[in-house]
């Protein structure tokens, strides 16, 4: 299968009725479902498929996918998108553990991507773009930077936002809220490393 084969034709006409077969016997073992871990071990999969230019594993996991309506995680595979799909794991593993008591004063430093909409990036002084990285608030006020350390103070479950406080570092209006998404995406690297240490000794 080539690169403009997979791209232009879908993800199953290029596999033989064995090749088919196979991946829905896979799905009937597994009751027609998929764990999240599942999820991530194919995503995984799919990723490196696509590195080695295997367009055909590609075309079999999404054929999969395809078979027991997972539409949504066989869309981003297909595009690329591997990252949103992590975040969603991200977001249901971080909520169970945000709502132990346990989590709260763990310190979390922020790692900020690009092109986040909550994100101002301003140049460095020698011109290198996107230097600087300021998450800011609705009304324009600077929470955290780029690499700030911040105190996790508390998780809403009904509102799926995360509490926090920088007022280590001498920040005056130190604590405030953000969506369990921004959570994810900002801090979720420090934090999925601080909940392994912390709760999977």
């Amino acid at each position: 299968m080539t690169h403009e084969q997979y791209f232009t034709f879908g993800n199953d006409n290029f596999l033989s009725d064995e090749e088919k077969n196979y991946e829905k016997e896979l799905n009937s073992k597994n009751k027609y479902g998929l764990s999240d871990n599942q999820i991530m071990t194919l995503t995984r999969r799919h990723k490196k498929a696509r590195k080695d230019e295997d367009y055909r594993t590609m075309a079999k996991i999404e054929y999969r996918l395809t078979d027991i309506n997972f539409h949504w995680e066989c869309r981003k595979m297909h595009t690329g998108e591997y990252a949103e799909i992590y975040e969603g794991f991200l977001c249901k593993k971080f909520t169970y553990y945000l709502m132990n008591e346990n989590c709260n004063g763990i310190r979390v430093s922020a790692e900020i991507g690009k092109n986040k909409d909550w994100v101002r990036y301003s140049d460095g002084n020698d011109g290198e773009k996107n230097y600087y990285c300021d998450a800011l608030s609705e009304d324009g006020r600077t929470l955290y930077c780029d690499g700030e350390v911040c105190r996790i103070k508390g998780y809403n479950e009904e509102a799926q936002t995360v509490e926090l406080s920088n007022y280590l570092n001498g920040a005056e209006d130190g604590e405030f809220t953000i969506p369990l998404e921004q959570f994810v995406a900002d801090f979720g690297r420090m934090f999925n490393i601080m909940i392994e240490e912390q709760f999977n000794k």
